[in-house]
Protein backbone atom coordinates (compact mmCIF):
# COMPACT_ATOMS: atom_id res chain seq x y z
CA UNK A 1 0.00 0.00 0.00
CA UNK A 2 2.61 2.84 1.35
CA UNK A 3 6.88 2.87 0.91
CA UNK A 4 6.90 3.72 4.67
CA UNK A 5 9.28 6.15 6.60
CA UNK A 6 11.64 3.52 9.45
CA UNK A 7 10.31 5.37 12.28
CA UNK A 8 8.23 8.61 13.51
CA UNK A 9 9.38 10.66 16.45
CA UNK A 10 6.80 12.16 18.35
CA UNK A 11 8.33 12.83 21.31
CA UNK A 12 11.67 13.09 22.77
CA UNK A 13 10.27 10.78 25.95
CA UNK A 14 11.64 7.72 26.13
CA UNK A 15 9.11 6.13 28.53
CA UNK A 16 6.61 4.65 26.06
CA UNK A 17 7.09 3.21 22.66
CA UNK A 18 4.51 2.69 19.88
CA UNK A 19 5.04 1.06 16.91
CA UNK A 20 3.07 0.18 13.37
CA UNK A 21 2.72 -2.07 10.51
CA UNK A 22 1.51 -1.51 7.05
CA UNK A 23 -0.16 -4.84 6.60
CA UNK A 24 -2.10 -4.47 9.57
CA UNK A 25 -3.03 -0.82 9.02
CA UNK A 26 -4.46 -2.40 5.70
CA UNK A 27 -6.10 -5.54 7.49
CA UNK A 28 -8.07 -2.94 9.27
CA UNK A 29 -8.61 -0.20 7.22
CA UNK A 30 -12.13 -0.05 6.07
CA UNK A 31 -11.64 2.38 3.11
CA UNK A 32 -8.54 0.25 1.81
CA UNK A 33 -10.81 -2.85 2.50
CA UNK A 34 -13.56 -1.62 -0.01
CA UNK A 35 -10.89 -0.12 -2.24
CA UNK A 36 -9.44 -3.59 -2.78
CA UNK A 37 -13.00 -5.07 -3.62
CA UNK A 38 -13.49 -2.82 -6.55
CA UNK A 39 -9.92 -3.08 -8.15
CA UNK A 40 -9.29 -6.54 -7.29
CA UNK A 41 -12.35 -8.15 -9.17
CA UNK A 42 -11.93 -5.44 -12.41
CA UNK A 43 -7.99 -6.41 -12.08
CA UNK A 44 -8.61 -10.63 -11.65
CA UNK A 45 -11.11 -9.97 -15.14
CA UNK A 46 -8.90 -7.94 -16.96
CA UNK A 47 -6.30 -10.78 -16.41
CA UNK A 48 -8.62 -12.91 -17.50
CA UNK A 49 -9.04 -11.26 -20.86
CA UNK A 50 -4.97 -11.35 -21.46
CA UNK A 51 -4.74 -14.98 -20.72
CA UNK A 52 -7.70 -15.64 -22.94
CA UNK A 53 -6.03 -13.29 -25.88
CA UNK A 54 -2.74 -14.74 -25.85
CA UNK A 55 -4.33 -18.36 -26.16
CA UNK A 56 -6.10 -17.17 -29.69
CA UNK A 57 -3.20 -15.13 -30.24
CA UNK A 58 -1.32 -18.95 -30.13
CA UNK A 59 -3.48 -20.59 -32.08
CA UNK A 60 -4.49 -18.35 -34.63
CA UNK A 61 0.03 -18.01 -35.04
CA UNK A 62 0.02 -21.91 -35.21
CA UNK A 63 -3.28 -21.84 -38.23
CA UNK A 64 -1.71 -18.97 -40.29
CA UNK A 65 1.80 -21.03 -40.42
CA UNK A 66 0.00 -23.70 -40.98
CA UNK A 67 -1.96 -22.32 -44.13
CA UNK A 68 0.11 -19.54 -45.79
CA UNK A 69 -3.05 -17.61 -46.16
CA UNK A 70 -2.36 -13.87 -46.46
CA UNK A 71 -5.78 -12.68 -46.89
CA UNK A 72 -6.26 -14.08 -43.40
CA UNK A 73 -2.94 -13.07 -41.80
CA UNK A 74 -3.94 -9.58 -42.55
CA UNK A 75 -7.12 -9.54 -41.21
CA UNK A 76 -5.38 -11.36 -37.69
CA UNK A 77 -2.77 -8.86 -37.78
CA UNK A 78 -4.97 -5.93 -37.18
CA UNK A 79 -6.86 -8.07 -34.35
CA UNK A 80 -3.63 -8.83 -32.64
CA UNK A 81 -2.01 -5.37 -32.68
CA UNK A 82 -5.46 -4.46 -30.82
CA UNK A 83 -4.79 -7.50 -28.12
CA UNK A 84 -1.62 -6.14 -27.62
CA UNK A 85 -2.47 -3.12 -26.99
CA UNK A 86 -5.49 -3.57 -25.19
CA UNK A 87 -2.30 -5.90 -22.39
CA UNK A 88 -0.20 -2.18 -22.50
CA UNK A 89 -3.20 -0.30 -21.72
CA UNK A 90 -3.96 -2.52 -18.43
CA UNK A 91 -0.47 -2.64 -17.23
CA UNK A 92 -0.37 0.89 -17.51
CA UNK A 93 -3.48 1.58 -16.11
CA UNK A 94 -2.91 -0.65 -12.96
CA UNK A 95 0.00 1.04 -12.50
CA UNK A 96 -1.32 4.13 -12.55
CA UNK A 97 -3.97 2.97 -9.78
CA UNK A 98 -1.42 1.59 -7.73
CA UNK A 99 0.43 4.48 -7.55
CA UNK A 100 -2.83 6.70 -7.12
CA UNK A 101 -3.40 4.23 -4.04
CA UNK A 102 0.24 4.74 -3.10
CA UNK A 103 0.30 8.29 -2.40
CA UNK A 104 -3.19 8.68 -1.12
CA UNK A 105 -2.85 6.09 1.30
CA UNK A 106 0.32 6.81 2.28
CA UNK A 107 -0.43 11.02 3.01
CA UNK A 108 -3.51 10.00 4.95
CA UNK A 109 -1.01 7.29 7.03
CA UNK A 110 1.38 10.13 7.92
CA UNK A 111 -1.52 12.61 8.99
CA UNK A 112 -2.98 9.88 11.08
CA UNK A 113 0.00 8.96 12.87
CA UNK A 114 0.54 12.76 13.50
CA UNK A 115 -2.89 13.06 15.19
CA UNK A 116 -2.47 9.89 17.46
CA UNK A 117 -2.46 11.37 21.19
CA UNK A 118 0.56 9.10 22.05
CA UNK A 119 3.27 10.07 24.35
CA UNK A 120 6.23 8.27 23.16
CA UNK A 121 8.23 6.79 20.31
CA UNK A 122 6.12 5.70 17.01
CA UNK A 123 8.72 3.43 14.64
CA UNK A 124 7.57 0.94 11.93
CA UNK A 125 7.56 -3.17 12.63
CA UNK A 126 9.12 -4.47 10.17
CA UNK A 127 7.24 -8.61 9.19
CA UNK A 128 9.39 -10.84 9.46
CA UNK A 129 8.80 -13.85 6.28
CA UNK A 130 7.44 -16.62 8.72
CA UNK A 131 4.88 -13.94 9.62
CA UNK A 132 3.75 -13.09 5.98
CA UNK A 133 3.05 -16.85 4.70
CA UNK A 134 1.28 -16.91 8.74
CA UNK A 135 -0.77 -14.13 8.27
CA UNK A 136 -0.18 -13.81 11.30
CA UNK A 137 1.10 -9.68 13.24
CA UNK A 138 4.51 -9.30 13.40
CA UNK A 139 5.73 -8.99 17.03
CA UNK A 140 7.41 -6.01 18.24
CA UNK A 141 8.52 -4.41 21.32
CA UNK A 142 5.89 -1.40 22.67
CA UNK A 143 2.10 -1.03 21.66
CA UNK A 144 0.58 -1.37 18.64
CA UNK A 145 -1.01 1.75 16.98
CA UNK A 146 -2.06 0.46 13.46
CA UNK A 147 -5.97 -0.19 14.87
CA UNK A 148 -6.01 3.44 15.90
CA UNK A 149 -4.15 4.62 12.70
CA UNK A 150 -6.36 2.64 10.10
CA UNK A 151 -9.52 4.20 12.44
CA UNK A 152 -8.09 7.53 12.27
CA UNK A 153 -7.55 7.16 7.73
CA UNK A 154 -11.31 5.86 7.02
CA UNK A 155 -12.31 9.17 8.96
CA UNK A 156 -10.30 10.90 6.97
CA UNK A 157 -13.11 12.69 4.34
CA UNK A 158 -10.27 13.81 1.78
CA UNK A 159 -8.96 10.49 1.78
CA UNK A 160 -12.58 8.91 0.94
CA UNK A 161 -13.35 11.30 -1.52
CA UNK A 162 -9.85 11.00 -3.58
CA UNK A 163 -9.79 6.83 -3.09
CA UNK A 164 -13.49 7.35 -4.59
CA UNK A 165 -12.09 9.28 -7.45
CA UNK A 166 -9.37 6.67 -8.16
CA UNK A 167 -12.18 3.63 -8.09
CA UNK A 168 -14.37 5.44 -10.66
CA UNK A 169 -11.72 5.68 -13.55
CA UNK A 170 -12.47 3.20 -16.08
CA UNK A 171 -10.65 0.21 -16.90
CA UNK A 172 -9.52 -0.39 -20.91
CA UNK A 173 -11.86 -2.33 -23.04
CA UNK A 174 -11.53 -4.09 -26.08
CA UNK A 175 -13.74 -4.51 -28.77
CA UNK A 176 -12.53 -7.39 -30.85
CA UNK A 177 -14.07 -8.13 -34.84
CA UNK A 178 -15.25 -11.36 -34.57
CA UNK A 179 -17.00 -12.37 -38.03
CA UNK A 180 -16.43 -15.51 -40.42
CA UNK A 181 -13.70 -15.08 -42.63
CA UNK A 182 -13.11 -17.16 -46.06
CA UNK A 183 -11.47 -20.61 -45.99
CA UNK A 184 -8.49 -22.04 -47.17
CA UNK A 185 -9.56 -24.47 -49.99
CA UNK A 186 -8.69 -28.26 -50.34
CA UNK A 187 -11.20 -29.61 -52.44
CA UNK A 188 -13.44 -26.55 -52.41
CA UNK A 189 -15.23 -23.88 -49.87
CA UNK A 190 -18.59 -25.55 -49.33
CA UNK A 191 -17.84 -27.32 -46.54
CA UNK A 192 -14.87 -26.35 -43.59
CA UNK A 193 -13.02 -28.17 -40.82
CA UNK A 194 -11.65 -26.14 -37.78
CA UNK A 195 -8.06 -26.53 -38.65
CA UNK A 196 -7.53 -26.32 -34.54
CA UNK A 197 -9.55 -28.78 -33.99
CA UNK A 198 -8.65 -31.05 -36.70
CA UNK A 199 -5.02 -30.02 -35.70
CA UNK A 200 -5.36 -31.42 -31.98
CA UNK A 201 -6.21 -34.85 -33.67
CA UNK A 202 -4.13 -35.42 -36.12
CA UNK A 203 -0.83 -33.22 -36.32
CA UNK A 204 -0.74 -32.88 -32.47
CA UNK A 205 3.02 -34.65 -31.68
CA UNK A 206 3.95 -32.96 -34.55
CA UNK A 207 3.78 -29.97 -33.25
CA UNK A 208 4.58 -30.89 -29.98
CA UNK A 209 7.82 -31.44 -31.60
CA UNK A 210 8.69 -28.26 -33.35
CA UNK A 211 7.44 -26.51 -30.10
CA UNK A 212 10.13 -28.65 -28.34
CA UNK A 213 12.64 -27.85 -30.97
CA UNK A 214 12.33 -24.45 -30.90
CA UNK A 215 12.51 -24.72 -26.92
CA UNK A 216 15.90 -26.48 -26.94
CA UNK A 217 17.37 -23.95 -29.59
CA UNK A 218 16.13 -20.78 -27.04
CA UNK A 219 17.42 -22.69 -23.95
CA UNK A 220 21.37 -21.33 -24.24
CA UNK A 221 19.50 -18.09 -24.87
CA UNK A 222 17.20 -17.20 -21.87
CA UNK A 223 19.89 -15.00 -19.85
CA UNK A 224 20.76 -13.13 -23.11
CA UNK A 225 16.73 -12.40 -23.41
CA UNK A 226 16.45 -12.00 -20.13
CA UNK A 227 19.37 -8.99 -20.29
CA UNK A 228 18.08 -7.68 -23.55
CA UNK A 229 21.44 -9.10 -25.29
CA UNK A 230 20.70 -7.92 -28.98
CA UNK A 231 22.74 -11.33 -30.31
CA UNK A 232 20.26 -12.91 -28.47
CA UNK A 233 17.14 -11.84 -29.51
CA UNK A 234 18.10 -11.72 -33.32
CA UNK A 235 18.94 -15.70 -32.51
CA UNK A 236 15.30 -16.05 -30.83
CA UNK A 237 13.97 -14.51 -34.05
CA UNK A 238 15.79 -16.53 -36.45
CA UNK A 239 15.07 -20.00 -34.62
CA UNK A 240 10.84 -18.78 -34.34
CA UNK A 241 10.78 -18.61 -38.01
CA UNK A 242 12.49 -21.42 -38.74
CA UNK A 243 9.98 -22.85 -36.50
CA UNK A 244 6.69 -21.44 -38.51
CA UNK A 245 8.52 -22.33 -41.66
CA UNK A 246 8.49 -25.88 -40.24
CA UNK A 247 4.80 -25.35 -39.52
CA UNK A 248 4.13 -24.03 -42.88
CA UNK A 249 5.64 -26.95 -44.33
CA UNK A 250 3.84 -29.46 -42.85
CA UNK A 251 0.83 -27.19 -43.50
CA UNK A 252 1.54 -27.96 -47.64
CA UNK A 253 1.75 -31.64 -46.83
CA UNK A 254 -0.83 -31.74 -45.06
CA UNK A 255 -3.15 -30.22 -47.99
CA UNK A 256 -1.60 -32.38 -50.65
CA UNK A 257 -2.54 -35.73 -48.37
CA UNK A 258 -5.80 -34.26 -48.07
CA UNK A 259 -6.58 -33.81 -51.90
CA UNK A 260 -4.66 -37.47 -52.13
CA UNK A 261 -7.23 -39.18 -49.63
CA UNK A 262 -10.04 -36.94 -51.30
CA UNK A 263 -9.79 -38.61 -54.92
CA UNK A 264 -9.97 -42.09 -53.51
CA UNK A 265 -12.60 -41.55 -51.28
CA UNK A 266 -14.12 -38.71 -52.84
CA UNK A 267 -16.68 -40.84 -54.12
CA UNK A 268 -18.11 -42.36 -51.34
CA UNK A 269 -18.15 -39.15 -49.17
CA UNK A 270 -19.77 -35.94 -51.31
CA UNK A 271 -18.22 -33.46 -48.93
CA UNK A 272 -14.59 -34.50 -49.91
CA UNK A 273 -15.25 -33.06 -53.16
CA UNK A 274 -15.94 -29.30 -51.87
CA UNK A 275 -14.07 -28.55 -48.48
CA UNK A 276 -12.06 -26.36 -46.94
CA UNK A 277 -10.02 -25.53 -43.98
CA UNK A 278 -10.54 -23.01 -41.20
CA UNK A 279 -7.92 -21.16 -39.69
CA UNK A 280 -9.83 -18.48 -38.09
CA UNK A 281 -10.27 -20.13 -34.27
CA UNK A 282 -14.51 -20.16 -33.20
CA UNK A 283 -13.44 -17.36 -30.77
CA UNK A 284 -12.75 -14.91 -33.59
CA UNK A 285 -15.98 -15.74 -35.82
CA UNK A 286 -14.71 -18.79 -37.63
CA UNK A 287 -15.51 -19.35 -41.39
CA UNK A 288 -18.05 -18.85 -44.16
CA UNK A 289 -19.28 -22.61 -45.01
CA UNK A 290 -21.24 -25.67 -43.36
CA UNK A 291 -19.47 -26.95 -40.95
CA UNK A 292 -18.14 -30.71 -41.04
CA UNK A 293 -14.89 -30.89 -38.78
CA UNK A 294 -16.13 -33.84 -36.37
CA UNK A 295 -17.60 -35.74 -39.43
CA UNK A 296 -14.22 -35.18 -41.21
CA UNK A 297 -12.50 -36.64 -38.38
CA UNK A 298 -14.84 -39.55 -37.25
CA UNK A 299 -14.18 -40.75 -41.27
CA UNK A 300 -10.65 -40.25 -40.74
CA UNK A 301 -10.00 -41.66 -37.19
CA UNK A 302 -12.26 -45.04 -38.76
CA UNK A 303 -10.28 -45.11 -41.71
CA UNK A 304 -7.05 -47.21 -42.31
CA UNK A 305 -6.25 -45.63 -45.92
CA UNK A 306 -5.83 -42.09 -44.10
CA UNK A 307 -3.17 -43.87 -41.79
CA UNK A 308 -1.59 -44.82 -44.60
CA UNK A 309 -1.66 -41.61 -46.35
CA UNK A 310 -0.77 -39.11 -43.30
CA UNK A 311 2.20 -41.72 -43.19
CA UNK A 312 3.43 -41.61 -46.34
CA UNK A 313 3.26 -37.51 -46.08
CA UNK A 314 5.67 -37.85 -43.12
CA UNK A 315 3.22 -36.16 -41.05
Amino acid sequence: MMYLVLSISLSQAEEAKGYYNETEIQRNSQLFVEASKIAAPQFTQAESNIRGHAEVIQQMEQNLALLNDDLLTTWFTDQQRQMIGYRIQVSNHATMLTNDYDTEFTKAMYQAIENIPFEGSITVCEAQAIHAMMGTAPKCDGTSLSKEIASNMDNNTELRKAITEINAISWPTIDLQTSPQAPSAVTGTQYVVDLHAFSEVFLQERIAGHQQWLESQNDSLIEGLESGDTEAMQKAQANREAYLARLTADGTQLIEALNTYAVKRGKKHDMLNDFALCGNINELGGCKGTDKTQELIDLLKSDRYWAKVQSKSGL
